[in-house]
């Protein structure tokens, strides 16, 4: 099921972007998205937050929750990048530039894991 509702969802996104950000809706593309990111990134937090208090059996890390902040800003970045071609450009190259993405990931671990990928 996720399967699916992925892709659909990043594609009612770009058409979203595409839409919203038009002189007679009015939206700002950046504005949107870093508003959208902060808001589900601090309820994200609140979430892990409740977790780790409730929880007793794992231990907060300050080192993996401040790795995690700045890998997530870093996300949030790219992810209003990505927001703003959509919105000004041609959708093609900016969802093809954004799948290459999970190539490359797999790449790096290959190299860094010393171990090459499988003929499957």
């Amino acid at each position: 099921m996720m399967g699916f509702l992925t892709p659909v969802s990043f594609t009612m996104f770009a058409i979203n972007t595409k839409y919203l950000p038009q002189p007679s809706v009015g939206f700002d593309a950046i504005l949107m998205s870093f508003s959208s990111y902060i808001v589900s990134n601090f309820v994200i937090l609140i979430v892990a937050l409740l977790y780790w208090y409730n929880d007793g059996t794992y231990k907060f890390s300050k080192y993996c929750f401040w790795l995690g902040f700045i890998s997530s800003s870093f996300h949030t970045i790219g992810c209003v990048g990505m927001t703003k071609a959509y919105s000004i450009g041609p959708d093609g190259p900016v969802a093809a530039i954004c799948g290459i993405c999970n190539v490359g990931l797999v790449f790096v671990e290959a190299v860094k894991t010393w171990k090459w990928l499988s003929n499957l």
